[in-house]
């Protein structure tokens, strides 16, 4: 990847970054009617978040980074719009370590899970349906086995794939199986290759399920070291091989269509050590191409633009949450911002809304927090909105293809080379278009005072094609 910014620049943006970062803040908003972890989430078609099952009453880790408790049949609706917690119908079945799937029609299926006495008890096959319109769950079908840790992916308006997980014990499965909604039955299909747990599904280009991550069994277990491509047109899984590998289990995210990001990872329980590499996965290629400050596992992540995500609290190796936050950008391979949670947590959920008049925010989710106890509180950080950050992803920094400007950075004008007819472009990172116009001269000049602190993505557009560079505004 060719880079755009000069030293200088470069250093002006580290400069920035961090006074930028004092605007923007994690706050608790909510506190739930339960406090828990290992729990799952879905935005509703409402704008509302549906906050299901997972472990309560948890006192201390008893198993590695597993805590005791039990899994709860509590669900919670919190509204973004009012900031409030509303009790909804509960599940027919307790269950933590669960997948869910929010279907076309704003339905959500839940599937499996553990069901009794944390960290490892018998777990469920049960799966059940909540239909928002009348605060209602329904038992709609059931797997071919119990299995908790496994991973759930809507494949198209009828069908959903179920694969992985791990019985009670730690043995895990290979099994996979497709579960059809309109009838209620589960059909098992090809197994993955190995039993897997704690790995992500992600989708690639041509609706290719992949799942990433994952390990075999209990503690020191081998891990995953490919991606598994589901073929849905022969239901078999396909091997992907990647040119290193990849010391991830499900903390990974899929960014856009070519580029998973993923970060931290346990590469062992036993003693516990974890990962500290931020990798890229292009093409089956993988780029390490950053360290964390320390290692984490048990974080939440998250995309929240082209190439930018959102690392989210978690444990370090001594099975302490922690309360550090990260904004990385992969284009430009640098942790643009720091912003602290209020609570520590981990084994937590995060959750992305674009809100139309807030802008972009992520809200995180219980989880354990400093003293080996749960946190009942929701914490919501408001990343796109003015007032904060923005800035600019990469661009091609060939001669031919660059648009000629001056200063960078700048601080009130950009003057810009242009052609009349020319339609000039202004970008943040994610993608926003902040300014477009029509020019009429061979140099528009650019007023940007009022531009928040960040980096921007200057194109022009002509009938020749797209030039592309990138400024910093100071």
């Amino acid at each position: 990847m060719i880079r755009l910014l000069s030293l200088i620049a470069t250093s002006i943006i580290v400069s920035f970054v961090s006074t930028v970062a004092q605007g923007i803040r994690w706050e608790v908003v909510a506190q739930m009617t339960v406090a828990r972890h290992w729990h799952a989430n879905e935005l509703l078609h409402s704008g509302q978040l549906l906050i299901m099952g997972g472990v309560s009453e948890s006192t201390k880790y008893v198993d590695g980074a597993g805590m005791d408790g039990y899994p709860t049949t509590s669900v919670d609706i919190y509204d973004p719009a009012t900031r409030t917690i509303t009790p909804a119908a509960q599940m027919r079945y307790a269950r933590s370590q669960f997948p869910s799937v929010i279907l076309q029609d704003g339905s959500v299926l839940v599937f499996g899970g553990m069901s009794v006495s944390a960290p490892r008890g018998e777990c469920t096959d049960a799966i059940e349906r909540y239909v928002p319109e009348v605060d209602q769950w329904i038992v709609v079908g059931h797997m071919s086995s119990p299995r908790r840790l496994h991973s759930a992916m809507l494949l198209d308006e009828d069908h959903v794939l179920v694969c992985g997980g791990a019985l009670s014990n730690q043995k895990t499965v290979a099994t996979t199986e497709i579960f059809e909604i309109s009838t209620g039955i589960t059909r098992v299909v090809s197994s993955m290759p190995q039993g897997l747990k704690e790995g992500s599904l992600a989708r690639l280009p041509g609706n290719i399920p992949v799942y990433v991550g994952g390990r075999a069994g209990g503690p020191n277990s081998p891990r995953q070291e490919n991606l598994l491509g589901f073929d849905y047109s022969t239901e078999t899984w396909m091997v992907i091989p990647l040119n290193q590998d990849l010391p991830l289990l499900s903390q990974t995210v899929a960014i856009n269509d070519r580029v998973l990001i993923g970060c931290g990872g346990n590469i062992a329980e036993a003693p516990a050590r974890w990962s500290t590499g931020v990798f890229r996965v292009v093409d089956g290629e993988v780029d390490r191409f950053l360290e964390l400050d320390a290692g984490r596992a048990a974080h939440a992540i998250c995309g929240i633009g082209p190439g930018t995500v959102l690392v989210s609290g978690g444990l370090d190796e001594k099975l302490v949450p922690v309360i550090s936050t990260l904004i990385i950008d992969a284009e430009y391979e640098t942790i643009l911002m720091q912003p602290d949670h209020v609570v520590p947590r981990g084994i937590h959920t995060l959750v992305k809304l674009e809100d139309s008049q807030q802008g972009l925010t992520m809200f995180a989710i219980g989880g354990i927090t400093s003293d080996q106890t749960l946190t009942n509180t929701i914490e919501m950080l408001v990343v796109q909105s003015e007032g904060y950050l923005r800035s600019v992803s990469s661009v091609d920094e060939d001669a031919q293809h660059r648009v000629s400007f001056y200063p960078n950075p700048a601080t009130r004008e950009v003057v810009v080379s242009t052609t009349p007819g020319d339609l000039l472009i202004v970008t943040d990172i994610f993608g926003k278009v902040v300014t477009e116009v029509s020019v009429s001269e061979s140099q528009h000049r650019l007023n940007v005072e009022h531009f928040i602190s960040g980096r921007y993505c200057i194109s022009l557009k002509s009938t020749e094609g797209i030039r592309t560079s990138a400024f910093v505004k100071f």
